[in-house]
């Protein structure tokens, strides 16, 4: 009897072994960003402050509001989100923890619930709790700010067990959540502080102006017109940030901002907003001291139709228009060709969720001007069609399709009258829906839920007016599966009837291209900083060679995330838990031995 339950022990220490080394590789799977590796590079230094430029005056300085890229810039360093992801194709696109430290989805995927780090301040010393996070969004919710239509509108309520947990109740099951949850955190879904909020407008909040947030840099001053300025914040819950300081340089003129760049008064410029031409990339490539890099891109660049205005509203012009654009011709003279030709409706990097048996025609004027002839748009006597606003906000890749574009339509003629606006006032005019066409994007994003954003009635980005019932159920059943096999088939059909109706014309799939100086290292736009900026406009990782080594302040220790359903890998990092995984098969094995040693021996 002696012997057999000795064996049974043995047994079972075995079992768990075997247990354990199946099981390690999944927990390894399951690692996110925490504050346990957080600062973890060791070449990093301390000190230095950086600055990097912009072509557009923020507004406000809180980025629930509204779409504001020069509010993004700062609000990417200043506030916290619950999830997060990084922009990038090459590297990877997945979302990871900003203040979720772990996070359990329902079996069916309806239930989604955040446990928070316990040790993250506002600048202003408060705590940041759960309810910060429910006043934030169920004020989204309650005003329909963007991020509601991201992915806020799938939830039915919002419940806080305690101090440090959230959980989201959806209205249906949604595989697609936490990648439309990390999208919106791109631009929006900043966890605001309920003390400093609550009770008042969001809009004429005076903490719009000198925002508390949670993030690793604090705010320090604006000065309108000029700049905007952060301090490291000391009490970050991750450790003490690179950086003293970062500032954000206002310069809305092109040129002298990529003269300032040269002149090595800005460190980073980023997106090459500031380009005067593309021709400049070979000569940033071979400037000493400086490093370009260069990224696929989830975005095309497109012309947006204004369904509601004549003569866009008639399927004939849309698709003379289609067949005018010589994309080719776009990318050649426009990007000096880094910016490929895109026919699909999709991006490259979508894959199988991508039909590729669906394209846009190729260029044939002749086809165009016989499309408009059909349409009741003939010639007139002095050579022209009718006339059309052209609208391009100041971003290098808009203005270069702008140009281009505009000189192939007066060719069918159309009597194109190309206006360059400032980003403020484009945002407005097309939010409104007061253009005729204008150069925007389509992010296929992470996810392919991503459609609805451009794509579906009410989304966040629908500057066309679409409105097709068919498009909108499809795009709602699709995200209620995890299953990509299930999803494919609704993506597919939307696509197809996209390419039929045309509210929109894909010309390139975006490249992403960024600059800086040497010595400044970490953004992420690169490997180092790729899943560690905590936002595509977060300066997290970045530090500067110049800068004094340091060890960092001890940070606190939490435990390793873990999903159940699905799990959310994020950025390559050297999986610590499997060391612990693989240290308890060592001792388990080791007791097992033991064991087994001892029933040998005789009684």
């Amino acid at each position: 009897m002696k012997r057999s339950k000795r064996y049974g022990f043995s047994t079972v220490f075995v079992s768990l072994a075997i247990l354990a080394i199946i099981s390690a590789p999944a927990s390894a799977v399951e690692k996110w960003p925490t504050a346990e590796r957080w600062p973890h590079n060791p070449k990093a230094k301390y000190g230095g402050n950086l600055i990097f430029g912009g072509n557009s005056h923020p507004t406000t300085l809180n980025p629930n509001l509204q779409n504001e890229p020069g509010c993004n810039d700062v609000a990417g360093s200043v506030y916290s989100k619950l999830v997060v992801i990084d922009f990038g194709v090459t590297s990877g696109v997945q979302p990871y923890g900003d203040l979720a430290r772990k996070i359990e989805v329902s079996e069916e995927g309806k239930i989604y619930t955040f446990h928070l780090f316990e040790n993250v301040k506002f600048h202003d010393g408060k705590p940041l709790t759960s309810a910060d996070v429910k006043y934030t969004y169920e004020e989204i919710i309650k005003n329909k700010f963007p991020a509601y239509g991201y992915f806020l509108r799938f939830v039915d309520k919002i419940e806080t067990p305690d101090a440090y947990t959230v959980r989201l109740v959806l209205k249906e099951p949604n595989g697609a959540f936490l990648s439309q949850m990390a999208m919106a955190a791109l631009w929006y879904a900043s966890i605001l502080p309920k003390h400093l909020y609550e009770g008042t407008d969001w809009k004429t909040n005076p903490y719009n102006e000198k925002p508390i947030g949670s993030g690793p840099y604090k705010f320090k001053e604006w000065v309108k017109g000029s700049h905007v300025t952060l301090v490291r914040n000391e009490e970050w819950f991750r450790g003490r940030p690179y950086l003293d300081s970062i500032a954000l340089r206002i310069i809305p003129d092109k040129v002298a901002g990529y003269n300032a760049f040269r002149a090595g008064e800005i460190h980073e410029l980023r997106g090459l907003n500031h380009l005067p031409s593309y021709a400049e990339i070979p000569v940033l490539n071979k400037t000493a001291g400086l490093r370009l890099s260069h990224i696929a891109s989830p975005y095309d660049r497109c012309i947006y139709f204004n369904l509601k205005k004549e003569p866009w509203n008639n399927i004939k012009v849309r698709e003379a228009i289609a067949y005018a654009i010589n994309r080719e011709e776009v990318s050649k003279l426009g990007f000096f060709g880094t910016y490929p030709p895109l026919y699909y409706v999709g991006a490259f990097h979508m894959g199988d969720y991508l039909d590729k048996n669906l394209k846009f025609p190729s260029f044939d004027s002749k086809k165009a001007e016989q499309l408009l002839d059909e349409a009741g748009f003939g010639r007139k006597a002095d050579g022209w069609r009718f006339k059309a606003d052209f609208y391009n906000s100041p971003y290098a890749d808009d203005t270069a399709v702008a140009e281009v574009v505009t000189e192939q339509l007066k060719k069918i003629g159309i009597d194109i009258n190309r206006v360059q606006l400032d980003l403020g006032t484009w945002l407005g005019k097309v939010t409104k829906l007061e253009h005729d066409m204008t150069v925007y994007w389509v992010n296929y994003g992470a996810d392919p839920a991503s459609y609805a954003d451009h794509f579906r009635a009410g989304g966040a980005r629908n500057f066309m007016g679409y409105n097709n019932s068919r498009v909108n159920e499809l795009l709602d059943k699709a995200v209620r599966f995890f299953d990509p096999e299930k999803r494919k088939p609704y993506y597919y059909d939307v696509q197809k009837i996209l390419l039929e109706e045309k509210p929109w014309i894909p010309i390139l799939n975006a490249q992403y291209f960024n600059a800086a100086w040497e010595d400044w290292k970490g953004f992420n736009w690169e490997p180092e900083g790729f899943g560690n900026a905590f936002s595509w406009f977060g300066y997290a990782a970045v530090w500067w060679e110049k800068g004094q080594p340091a060890t960092p302040p001890a940070t606190t220790t939490v435990t390793t995330p873990a999903t159940t359903k699905t799990a959310i890998p994020a950025a390559p990092t050297f999986p610590t838990e499997l060391i612990g995984g693989v240290v308890l098969v060592i001792v388990i094995a080791a007791i097992a031995a033991y064991v087994v040693t001892k029933r040998k021996k005789p009684t």
